[in-house]
């Protein structure tokens, strides 16, 4: 006020001490406390969460009632029911469903008026607009006269059911004229027959009009309209088609396709000709001919040889010294990938711009001229320079290879347990091996769900307004196709599927998460090891199902709202694409990328708070409250597993697979099973390397859902129990080790020391490790230099 700038203050040292007097009175935020009767982790539970679990089931309700609407089983104005019919069978050039009864009429391209076109020339999509029809349109009576007709010929001929009305609702299949507009008929012709025609409506009453008359001249005379139609693209003879979904499918064009594939896969140098000549069958033909061959090995490699491979995997990760060659070996992989080039481009390939050429002479009209060495480098004042890119590339790579050494350097100690973490991990896996196939009791759960759903929503979303938009990509040339309008009710019926959909597959998600926490916290707090097997998941499943559906379902339904919102802000942003709004466009991208985030964030905490619900059997807010700071307190100690479980990960999604495969191509190769021959090997490996990639994704799930619950139970295991811990293994051996190193290291801080030294833990401090000593002032767990002084 006095004109001087103003600055802010500074916290006073009262005011940051109430504010860490403040964390150290959070009830979440101190030291976990192992209850009187702690005896592991199933003992003494609760139901939690009950009304989320109550809102849950009255959803599904709510789904099967919307169901049943859509369905046409219980009345309801506002939404029609559907017909899924409508959404496979084709439309004929009048927008006529083909096969069904509530058909719109008189609606095709002779009498529509085209309002606006998008494109060039030949290629455009043009948007119809229909005026108003009679309502009995579709029902009209054709019978000619000679004014009707441009050659003058009157006629009149036998009624049949296409002269007579467009009751389409008896003609289920769509047969495509030469202009790209297609025809309802009763069925796809089976044969090539030239002199009999498929036309459009009017024009076919005239043709099977002369065609059914006894007159030799009236047959002759139909055949001449006909192909005098065809070439006006009203009509098309009749060629082989086959049935597909309800559209008659020229076979000439699948033999024209297929004639192409195989040129192309010789020219590739493929050979499929091991039992026949290729070119007596189609590369579909042999594809669903090897499919079907070895389809038994294909699962049974796909689902068992991938599963043996994974605990072969996880074995190999238990001995001694491999894991640790690996993790360290790939982080000196990454740290010489950015410091190499870097050096490369500093040392030697900058230097080159420093001085180019050198000092000489050159004679002019008998007089030598000295020429000085031109000298170059990087002048900043021009920093789109080629040597100032090279600089600056080098700079870069440089400086990212020295902040990954700082932060290697700074969780060293971390890795270590990480390590030991993830070795533990194996263990309690390889002990409970069933754990690998509880994903099985979760997709038979998704897939009672999954039927009715998809049910629904086809009715659904088969219960719009038909209209009819054309796409021509020539002047005659043009394909009618079928969109879908909805009322305001109609989208709120789909919003409330989709959430559905989300909210359920979610919360199968989180069950599976609680059933690995369960069995695998449970493994860790029993000394006796030897109790712990199958059993133990069983019991975990009747737990998770017991007492915690309702958190489940209430972590489950936080991921479903934000699910369902950027799914509204992606129809957003689909409505903003069309309309061309850039600004709009802008921000819904913005908003969509914190809403994903966001959505990230809170599955991180949903599976942390899982882990304490599993441990401790709290309720859902309680656990994720007791999981956001636990994660605070340990954020190092997260970094460095989350590093080693990412590498662990991507090997085991690569390497499990690779080895399927092989073990899949020695036994095709050497007919193992005697399934005969194939034509190409190819077939079967791509379907088994497909199965085994997904498989050994699920597989490399639970491992790491492993890894974290291991974490946590080790967190908890030194805060709870300082002079009996469970640990076991490398696990002790770590705490041993950092114990020592922490008593050695007393009093002295170094570059990577943050608020204090370690105590009774990894290095990075018994009670929780990590950079917390401004967040966790909590009582050290274990014998350390000082009693109440905050963990690092």
């Amino acid at each position: 006020r006095s004109g001087f700038p103003h600055r802010p203050r500074r916290r006073s040292e009262g005011a940051r001490r109430k504010v860490k007097m403040a964390d150290e009175n959070d009830p979440d935020n101190r030291k976990l406390e192992a209850p009187a009767d702690f005896d592991g982790p199933g003992k003494n539970r609760r139901c939690t969460d009950i009304p989320c679990c109550i809102l849950l089931c009255a959803a599904w309700a709510a789904m099967t009632g919307l169901g049943l609407i859509a369905t046409g089983a219980v009345a309801n104005e506002d939404l029609p029911p559907g017909n899924p019919m409508r959404l496979v069978n084709g439309m004929d050039y009048m927008a006529n469903i083909c096969g069904i009864d509530d058909k719109v009429c008189g609606v095709g391209y002779q009498e529509a008026k085209q309002e606006k076109c998008v494109g060039y020339g030949d290629y455009q999509v043009c948007t119809k607009v229909y005026g108003s029809f009679p309502k009995d349109d579709c029902e009209t009576t054709y019978k000619k006269s000679a004014s009707d007709d441009d050659d003058g010929a009157a006629w009149e001929g036998p009624y049949n059911d296409y002269n007579q009305t467009y009751k389409v609702a008896s003609l289920p299949k769509a047969y495509y004229l030469p202009s790209g507009m297609a025809v309802c008929v009763k069925e796809c012709p089976s044969e090539n027959n030239f002199d009999e025609f498929i036309c459009e409506y009017d024009y076919q009453a005239k043709v099977d009009a002369l065609m059914d008359s006894d007159s030799v001249i009236d047959n002759a005379l139909a055949i001449t309209y006909g192909l005098k139609y065809t070439n006006d693209y009203k009509c098309m003879p009749k060629v082989e088609t086959y049935d597909y979904m309800g559209y008659c499918m020229p076979v000439a064009a699948q033999d024209a396709i297929e004639l192409s594939m195989n040129a192309a896969l010789e020219a590739k140098g493929f050979n499929t000709t091991q039992i026949q000549n290729a070119a007596e069958k189609g590369w579909w033909e042999m594809f669903q001919a090897d499919f079907y061959t070895s389809y038994g090995v294909i699962l049974g490699c796909g689902l068992g040889v991938t599963s043996l491979v994974g605990f072969i995997y996880l074995y190999i990760l238990r001995i001694p010294g491999v894991l640790a060659l690996v993790v360290w070996g790939i982080i000196a992989m990454i740290e010489a990938f950015f410091l190499l080039p870097g050096l490369m481009l500093y040392m030697v390939t900058y230097p080159e711009y420093l001085e180019i050429g050198e000092d000489s002479s050159i004679a002019i009209n008998g007089t030598d001229y000295a020429l000085d060495a031109v000298t170059g480098g990087c002048d900043w004042s021009e920093p789109f320079s080629e040597a100032c890119g090279v600089l600056g590339l080098a700079y870069i790579l440089l400086g990212i290879a020295a902040l990954w050494a700082c932060v290697i350097c700074c969780l060293r100690s971390r890795i270590m347990l990480a390590l030991g973490i993830t070795q533990e991990a194996a263990r309690a896996v390889a002990a409970m091996p069933f754990l690998i196939f509880f994903p099985l009791v979760q997709a038979a759960g998704l897939l009672v769900f999954f039927i009715p759903w998809v049910i629904f929503s086809i009715y659904l979303a088969s219960s719009g307004t038909v209209v009819a938009e054309t796409v021509c990509y020539t002047t005659n040339t043009c394909i009618q196709v079928k969109n879908f309008e909805y009322s305001d009710e109609q989208l709120g019926a789909g919003l409330y599927m989709l959430f559905i959909w989300f909210w359920t597959t979610q919360f199968i998600i989180a069950i599976g998460q609680l059933v690995i926490a369960l069995a695998v916290s449970q493994w860790y707090f029993t000394r006796d090891k030897s109790t712990i097997g199958n059993v133990t998941v069983f019991d975990s499943v009747r737990m998770a199902f017991r007492y915690h559906m309702g958190s489940a379902a209430f972590g489950s339904l936080i991921i479903a709202i934000i699910k369902t919102i950027r799914a509204v802000i992606m129809y957003l942003q689909g409505k903003a694409a069309k309309a061309k709004n850039r600004l709009a466009s802008a921000v819904l991208c913005c908003i969509q990328c914190c809403m994903w985030c966001v959505e990230k964030c809170m599955k991180f905490i949903n599976k942390n708070a899982y882990i304490q619900i599993a441990i401790f059997g709290y309720s859902f807010c309680k656990a994720a409250r007791k999981a956001f700071w636990l994660i605070l307190r340990n954020i190092l100690r997260i970094a460095a597993v989350g590093i080693v479980s990412e590498i662990v990960s991507i090997m085991g999604k690569c390497l499990i697979p690779a080895g399927t495969i092989f073990v899949t191509y020695i036994v095709l190769q050497y007919d193992v099973f005697g399934i005969g021959q194939l034509y190409t090997i190819y077939t079967p490996l791509f379907f088994t390397a497909i199965i085994s990639w997904n498989t050994a994704g699920v597989f490399i799930e639970i491992f790491s859902m492993a890894i974290s619950t291991i974490l946590q139970c080790f967190v908890a295991d030194e805060e709870m129990f300082p002079n009996n811990r469970f640990a076991e293994g490398n696990l002790s051996g770590c705490i041993k080790k950092t114990n020592k190193d922490a008593k050695d290291s007393d009093g002295k801080k170094g570059c990577c020391s943050i608020g204090g030294h370690a105590e009774d833990g990894d290095g990075g401090g018994g009670g929780g490790g990590g950079n917390n000593a401004q967040v966790t002032p909590v009582q050290t767990a274990g014998a350390g230099p000082a009693e109440n002084e905050p963990l690092p």
